[in-house]
């Protein structure tokens, strides 16, 4: 699959990808910006969880190991969970950056 976004020629910025199918390592292979949501998942996800800000979902099912989705302009993505067809999380990913410590203390 390949992937590129172009949002507009005013934004200085894009992104492109080319990879294949088989991989070993996390079950997500997703990135997100304010428009769209893309990426592969592996094998064994058969859906996609994701959760937004205030708690509500939204459930996205791969195609051949792809999922791309347009970003609801009045939504911030928090995180993924990758399910297996049984319901069981085999895969978790967060979209919140990790907060840093002051280095000059409290």
């Amino acid at each position: 699959m390949y992937v590129k976004h172009f949002v507009s020629i005013h934004i200085a910025g894009a992104m492109e990808g080319c990879q294949g199918r088989t991989w070993s390592g996390a079950p997500l292979q997703l990135s997100a910006d304010p428009n769209f949501l893309s990426g592969r998942v592996r094998a064994d996800v058969a859906t996609v969880r994701l959760h937004y800000a205030g708690g509500a979902r939204a459930t996205l099912q791969p195609t051949r190991g792809y999922v791309l989705l347009t970003m609801p302009a009045d939504r911030k993505l928090v995180s993924a969970d990758g399910l297996a067809k049984d319901g069981r999380v085999v895969g978790h990913m967060s979209f919140v950056p990790p907060r840093h410590s002051s280095s000059n203390g409290p």
